[in-house]
């Protein structure tokens, strides 16, 4: 177990709420997600909302340094940060 304390009163949202906000459709939100091209684990996603651009429908970078599924088609939800 981890605990943290912010130093300012910041809202921190798990990633249902998130997807909620940014109206992400029922179909997207089985796909594995990314923050900034980075994999992450979902159940442990906490941000601030209003340093989320955008959530966009994406695939891996062809050059990117780590492939996250041998199908070079696969589809991930994408998290854009400001």
């Amino acid at each position: 177990m981890v605990l943290a304390a912010l130093k300012s009163k910041t809202n921190l949202w798990r990633l249902p709420t998130v997807l909620d906000y940014f109206k992400i459709s029922t179909r997207d939100r089985s796909l594995k997600v990314l923050v900034d091209q980075a994999l992450i684990h979902a159940q442990l996603f906490l941000a601030d909302v209003t340093l989320i651009e955008r959530i966009e429908v994406t695939k891996q970078e062809a050059f990117a340094p780590y492939r996250y599924s041998f199908n070079p088609d696969e589809r991930y939800l994408n998290i854009v940060t400001r």
